[in-house]
């Protein structure tokens, strides 16, 4: 597989498990709740720090930067750089920067922000399962970065 395809496909199963499941983001949080996304899988925004990693999301302006930096843990530390938009109740997001640390300090960073690939999350009470969540996502206008929705 090609370095494009590889990152690609990391870029496709991160979007799509930008939050899993552990400690959830502080109510008072941007991304704060429970949120429906691919396949009508329930997924909150986790912030941690377990096993020395440090798992922080910060958002303002349109601009999410997602930090699990694993550097006490001799692992490593990744970045990612999201556009995000709040469209009506539905939550639309654009990977545009990843960097990966190696535990050696070694940074690869890659910019994606052409990709118009975009994960899209539906509060829970609204759409608690798939169907109701593509309803959420064909029933408002998508921001202009995104021209595919990971699921749809």
């Amino acid at each position: 597989m090609s370095s494009k395809a590889t990152i690609v496909c990391m870029l496709l199963l991160m979007t799509s498990l930008a939050g899993c499941t552990a400690d959830a983001v502080d109510d008072t949080h941007t991304f704060a709740g429970e949120w429906t996304g691919l396949g009508g899988s329930p997924m909150v925004f986790i912030e941690t720090s377990a096993g020395g990693c440090d798992t922080t999301w910060d958002a303002d302006l349109g601009i999410a930067v997602n930090t699990i930096d694993c550097t006490g843990a001799g692992v490593g530390k990744t970045v990612m750089t999201w556009n995000y938009t709040f469209v009506s109740e539905v939550l639309f997001m654009q990977t545009t920067q990843t960097s990966v640390t190696d535990s050696d300090g070694n940074t690869t960073s890659t910019n994606v922000s052409n990709a118009t690939l975009c994960a899209a999350y539906v509060p829970r009470d609204i759409a608690p399962d798939e169907a109701s969540w593509k309803e959420e996502l064909n029933a408002v206008t998508w921001p202009i970065y995104c021209t595919d929705i990971l699921g749809l």
